[in-house]
């Protein structure tokens, strides 16, 4: 596994899939600062509660900007509140490392949901022919 350092770009694996974060140092103890729906929005926790027992990794995600600047962007956010939709924890961290919000869960989400409807519907007509 990777060594840690401030800025670096954190992945926890749940269940129902990836926590991503953004990794600092405060008061001499590694911290993630992310945003989760269990907190209600973005917040510094220490990272073995982030993390508990769950994998983690780190993430090679490149960034124009300076290690640093990715950690002072990352709690500039902190208070900003969860939204699936708007500004979840992929979001924030494209966001951190300079770039515009973006998730590819979300868009995961989207585009399985409209097949699954998209494949309701067709199912739905064919059975009414046959």
């Amino acid at each position: 596994m990777s060594q840690l350092y401030p800025g670096a770009v954190v992945a926890v694996t749940f269940l129902w899939g990836k926590h991503w974060a953004i990794a600092a140092v405060r008061n001499g103890q590694w911290t993630l600062i992310s945003n989760r729906g269990m907190k209600s929005g973005v917040t510094e926790e220490a990272f073995k509660d982030v993390v508990g027992g769950a994998n983690w990794q780190i993430v090679d995600v490149a960034s124009a900007l300076d290690p640093w600047a990715v950690v002072a962007r990352a709690r500039s956010r902190i208070g900003t509140r969860y939204d699936f939709w708007k500004w979840n924890c992929e979001d924030f961290v494209s966001w951190a490392l300079g770039y515009e919000p973006r998730s590819l869960q979300r868009e995961s989400f989207v585009a399985l949901a409209g097949i699954l409807i998209v494949s309701a519907i067709a199912l739905r007509a064919f059975g009414q022919k046959a």
